[in-house]
């Protein structure tokens, strides 16, 4: 018998943001609703996208820094617009599986004083 000395809570996501960035499953509107309907609560979103447009990942990352409690998780491929729609989450983390990153923050900084977040990113 294998036992896993890593037991942990699956996670329930409020937001599962797939594909293109800016198409059906991957809008801003999808995510302004599900954000208004938790206002004041912890909001996980899961994110699976190759990326796709910059002006939608630049607004959901508004979005997701104006509510103020939202988590990102990655899971398999992720590319371009898909990172920069996290930058706006309290909390980004990367599943353990393979992933290609092409295009992705390498890392961000976030002291207390917005005005002094700067993210690395590798475009190569």
């Amino acid at each position: 018998m294998v036992s896993n000395r890593y037991h942990m809570a699956k996670t329930a996501y409020h937001i599962s943001l797939k594909g293109y960035v800016g198409g059906l499953d991957f809008d801003r509107s999808t995510v302004d609703s599900t954000l208004a309907k938790n206002e004041g609560k912890e909001v996980n979103v899961l994110i699976d996208s190759l990326g796709g447009s910059l002006a939608t990942g630049l607004s959901i990352s508004a979005a997701f820094k104006n509510h103020g409690k939202v988590n990102v998780h990655f899971v398999g491929l992720n590319a371009s617009a898909a990172t920069i729609a996290s930058l706006g989450a309290a909390h980004i983390s990367i599943d353990a599986g393979p992933m290609q990153t092409k295009g992705t923050v390498l890392s961000v900084y976030k002291p207390k004083e917005p005005s002094l977040w700067f993210v690395v990113c590798d475009f190569t």
